[in-house]
């Protein structure tokens, strides 16, 4: 069975809105290049379609956004201090459970989770739900039981912002 090219509004304004990023001004002329290349990059390299993973609630999503970016400074704030001040400090790599193994729920939290200053993943062990972690000063993240409940709640707050209410 012939895979159907499948050229989505939302995605040709993702890559419109990528281009215009990327050279950073705007014309009419570069508008209608961003959407003749953002077309064609859909029709030449199609992405595989997943009916059914996106479910975007609006309420859960500016939940997910507002506690990221606080966590994300809070975190930032924190590394900042601990590299001026010099102050000892404990590291350690942990193992964290998580509740999916849809991968693209598990890459989300991934690049969620490693995005905040001081910890980063190292490895994902989809079958076994176990994301390991290196993490900078964990008695300031409440020991490893206070990393492994900060991921477990950044996964709720993403399954429960963009995946169907089975899956959250």
């Amino acid at each position: 069975m012939r895979n159907t090219v499948r050229v989505g509004a939302l995605f040709t304004t993702w890559l419109v809105f990528v281009w215009f990023a990327v050279f950073g001004e705007f014309s009419w002329i570069s508008l209608f290049a961003a959407i003749l290349v953002s077309v064609a990059v859909q029709w030449f390299f199609p992405l595989p379609h997943q009916k059914g993973i996106w479910h975007f609630r609006l309420f859960p999503i500016l939940w997910l956004v507002i506690r990221f970016v606080a966590d994300m400074v809070k975190a930032g704030v924190h590394v900042a201090l601990l590299v001026v001040s010099g102050k000892k400090h404990r590291d350690a790599i942990i193992a964290c459970p998580t509740r999916t193994d849809n991968p693209v729920y598990l890459a989300v939290l991934v690049a969620m989770v490693s995005l905040v200053p001081g910890t980063i993943v190292l490895q994902v062990d989809q079958p076994r739900r176990v994301l390991y972690l290196h993490c900078l000063d964990i008695d300031f993240q409440g020991g490893i039981d206070g990393i492994k409940k900060m991921v477990l709640d950044q996964e709720s707050r993403i399954l429960e912002a963009v995946a169907p209410k089975e899956e959250s």
